[in-house]
C-alpha cells in the first residue's frame, strides 16, 4: 500500500514537472504555428502517446489544450483528433473532445473562429463530427448514454457558436443522438437521459429560433420526453421567438409550431410542478398569448388563416386557459381588420415604406373585414358565460374596431350593433357583482361616447337606454358618478341636445343628496358634479353661471363638514377646481362672468361688500 502511494505522488510529481515545461514551452519567444505544428507537437503526442498511464495522458493532453493559442489548435486540429485514437482506452476522450470545443469557442469568440477557420479551410465541423462519431460506433452500447449525449451536448454548443447560420449542422447532431438512442435498450432511457436530451432540443433556439422545429429530427427526439418537458421545451421555443424578435411570415411555419406548443395548450389540469411554482401556469400561458402578435404575413388571407389555425388549435385548451388565450387571438384579429383600412386609405409613399400592397377590389375587402369580425366574436362567445366581464370588454373594443372601418357600410353598422347588443347583454345578464358592474359601465358609457357611425336620433337613444342602466345600479353613489359620465354620451352626439345633459346633472344632483345618508364621502360626489357643470358650461348657454355659482356655495359649507381623513382631499380638490375656472377666465368671456360672481357671493359671505344675490336652482 506504502508502494503504491509512493508511485502514485511520484507519477502526479512528474505530471506536474512535465506540465510546467509545456507552459514554459508555450511561452518561448518565436515559437509560431510551422514550429509547433512540425516540431512541438508531434514530439509532445508522441510522449503522451507513449506513456501508458491514463490519467497523465488525460492531464497532459488538457495541458496542451489550455496553454497554447487557439490559432495553434486550429492548424493542428487534425493531428491532434487522430492522435486520440490511440490513447489508453481508460482515457475519457469525452473530456478531452469538450475540451478543445470549449477552448476554440471561448478564447477566440464565435464569429472569429468561423473567419479563421474558413481562411484556412479548416472544416472544424466535418473533424469532429467524424471522430465523435467514431466515439459512438465504437462505444455507443458500452458507454453510458447520458456521457455520450454531454459529448453531442458539448458539440451542439460548440457549433451553435461557431456556425451561427449553419442549421443543418444541428439536424447532423440531432440526428446522431437519434442513432444513438435507438442503439439502447428502452430501460437506458432514464429521468436524466431526459434531462440532457431536453437540453439538446434547447441549447439550439437561442441562435436558431424557430428554424430549429423545421428540423427532420427534431420531433423524434422530442417524442422521448414525458409531458413535463415537453411543456418546458415548448416554452423555450416561444420564448426563443419572443427573444429574437422576428416575425411569424408563413402560415406552414405556424402550423409545424403548433404541433410542438400542443402540450401547453392541450388540457385544464395544472401540473404538480406548476403547483409548486406559482407563476409558472400563467407565464406558460402568458407566452402562448404572445405568439399571435409575431404572426405576420404579407398576404392578409394568409394571416388570416394562420389565426383560424391558431383558435382550432386553442380550442383544444380548457375554459381556465381561455382567460389567457381568447384576447390576443380577438386583438390580433382585430388589428388585421385595421391594417385592412389603412391598405385601402394609405398613399403609395406609406405603403412603399411598410412594404405592404394594398387589397384590391372594395367589395372584396368589405366582405374579408366581416369575415374577420365574424370570427372575432365566436371567439367572445367561447367565453362569455366563465368570464363575462373579459368577453364583454373585448366586445365593447371590437365595437370601436368596426368604427373606425372607412368603408363601413349596412352589414358593418350591422355587425357593430349586434357587438354592442351582446356586449350589454352579457352586462345585464352575466355581470353580478354590484362593484364588477360600476366598472363595466363605465367602459360602455366610453365606449359609447366614441361611436361615430349612429345618426343623431340612434345615438342618443342608445344614450338614454345606458342612463336607465345607470340608474339600476345598486348604490346611489355609483348611480350617480355613472350618470354624471352618461352626460358626456349627449355631448357626444352629432348634433348634442343640452337638455339631456341637464337632465344628467339633475339627476347626479338629487343622488348626491341621497348619498348623504348612506355614504360618508358623498361631497366628493359633490365636487365631480361642480366640474361636470364648469365644464358644459363653456359649450352650452342651457347651464347658467348663477347654477354654478350656488353648488359651489354648497359645495364650500359641505367640505367644513367633512370627514378629518376626507378634510385634506377636498379642499385640494376644491382649489383646483376654482383655479381651472380663474385660468379659463382669462380667455373666454362666459368665464370672466362666472369668475365675477363667485367673487361677489365670496365677499357677500363675508359680509365685506354688497351681496348681488344668488338663489339655488338646482332642484
Amino acid at each position: 500500500t506504502k508502494d503504491k502511494a509512493k508511485k502514485e505522488a511520484d507519477r502526479h510529481e512528474l505530471d506536474m514537472v512535465i506540465g510546467e515545461n509545456i507552459v514554459r514551452l508555450s511561452s518561448l519567444e518565436g515559437v509560431d504555428t510551422e514550429i509547433y505544428k512540425t516540431d512541438i507537437l508531434p514530439k509532445l503526442l508522441n510522449l503522451i502517446q507513449n506513456c501508458k498511464d491514463p490519467l497523465s495522458q488525460q492531464y497532459l493532453m488538457d495541458c496542451i489544450i489550455q496553454v497554447f493559442p487557439t490559432d495553434f489548435h486550429l492548424e493542428t486540429l487534425e493531428m491532434i483528433l487522430d492522435s486520440m485514437a490511440s490513447f489508453h482506452n481508460a482515457v475519457d476522450t469525452k473530456l478531452i473532445l469538450s475540451s478543445i470545443m470549449a477552448r476554440l469557442a471561448i478564447s477566440t469568440g464565435a464569429e472569429t473562429i468561423e473567419i479563421i477557420a474558413t481562411k484556412k479551410e479548416i472544416d472544424m465541423f466535418a473533424l469532429f463530427k467524424k471522430h465523435i462519431d467514431r466515439i459512438l460506433e465504437e462505444q455507443g452500447q458500452i458507454m453510458d448514454l447520458k456521457k455520450l449525449l454531454d459529448l453531442l451536448i458539448g458539440f451542439l454548443d460548440f457549433t451553435t457558436k461557431a456556425y451561427t447560420k449553419k442549421v443543418e449542422y444541428v439536424d447532423a447532431i440531432l440526428e446522431s443522438a437519434g442513432k444513438t438512442i435507438q442503439l439502447q435498450p428502452a430501460k437506458s432511457i432514464t429521468e436524466e437521459v431526459r434531462k440532457c436530451l431536453m437540453k439538446l432540443l434547447t441549447i439550439p433556439l437561442e441562435t436558431f429560433s424557430l428554424s430549429v422545429i423545421q428540423l427532420s429530427k427534431f420531433p423524434s427526439l422530442m417524442g422521448y420526453l414525458n409531458i413535463e418537458m415537453q411543456k418546458i421545451v415548448a416554452k423555450q421555443i416561444l420564448v426563443a421567438n419572443t427573444n429574437s424578435r422576428k416575425p411569424i411570415e408563413s402560415r406552414s411555419v405556424v402550423q409545424q409550431l403548433l404541433l410542438f406548443l400542443k402540450p401547453l395548450i392541450v388540457g385544464e389540469g395544472v401540473s404538480e410542478e406548476a403547483k409548486a411554482i406559482p407563476y409558472d401556469y400563467e407565464d406558460n400561458l402568458t407566452a402562448l398569448s404572445k405568439l399571435l402578435h409575431a404572426i405576420v404575413c404579407a398576404d392578409p388571407a394568409e394571416q388570416f388563416q394562420a389565426i383560424v389555425d391558431v383558435k382550432e388549435a386553442y380550442a383544444m385548451a380548457g375554459t381556465k386557459k381561455l382567460k389567457y388565450l381568447a384576447p390576443p387571438l380577438t386583438y390580433c384579429l382585430y388589428k388585421l381588420s385595421t391594417r385592412m383600412y389603412q391598405k385601402e386609405n394609405t398613399s403609395e409613399a406609406e405603403d412603399k415604406k411598410t412594404g405592404i400592397s394594398f387589397i384590391g377590389k372594395e367589395e372584396e375587402t368589405k366582405g374579408f373585414l366581416i369575415k374577420i369580425f365574424t370570427l372575432a366574436k365566436e371567439v367572445t362567445s367561447t367565453i362569455s358565460s366563465s368570464f363575462p366581464v373579459l368577453a364583454m370588454k373585448l366586445l365593447l373594443h371590437g365595437v370601436l374596431s368596426i368604427n373606425e372601418i372607412a368603408t363601413v357600410d349596412k352589414e358593418a353598422k350591422a355587425l357593430a350593433t349586434q357587438y354592442l347588443d351582446s356586449a350589454l347583454g352579457i352586462y345585464c345578464d352575466e355581470v353580478v357583482d354590484s362593484d364588477a358592474k360600476t366598472q363595466a359601465i363605465l367602459l360602455i358609457i366610453g365606449t359609447v361616447e366614441r361611436i361615430t357611425y349612429l345618426g343623431t336620433d340612434e345615438f342618443i337613444s342608445l344614450g338614454q337606454k345606458v342612463a336607465s342602466l345607470c340608474a339600476k345600479l345598486l348604490k346611489k353613489n355609483d348611480q350617480c358618478g355613472a350618470i354624471l359620465s352618461c352626460s358626456h354620451i349627449f355631448s357626444a352626439a352629432e348634433k348634442p341636445d343640452p337638455e339631456f345633459i341637464l337632465q344628467c346633472l339633475k339627476k347626479s344632483y338629487a343622488l348626491c343628496g341621497t348619498s348623504k345618508m348612506t355614504n360618508q364621502k358623498y361631497i366628493v360626489l359633490y365636487l365631480h358634479l361642480l366640474n361636470k357643470y364648469v365644464y358644459f358650461y363653456e359649450r352650452f348657454d342651457a347651464i347658467k353661471a348663477e347654477e354654478i355659482v350656488a353648488l359651489r356655495n354648497e359645495v364650500k359649507g359641505l367640505i367644513d363638514t367633512a370627514p378629518p381623513e376626507l378634510q385634506t382631499f377636498l379642499e385640494i380638490f376644491y382649489k383646483e377646481t376654482t383655479a381651472a375656472i380663474s385660468m379659463k377666465s382669462e380667455n373666454n368671456e362666459k368665464y370672466k362672468l362666472l369668475l365675477c360672481l363667485l367673487y361677489t357671493s365670496d365677499a357677500a359671505d363675508e359680509r365685506s361688500s354688497v351681496y348681488l344675490g344668488v338663489r339655488r336652482l338646482i332642484k
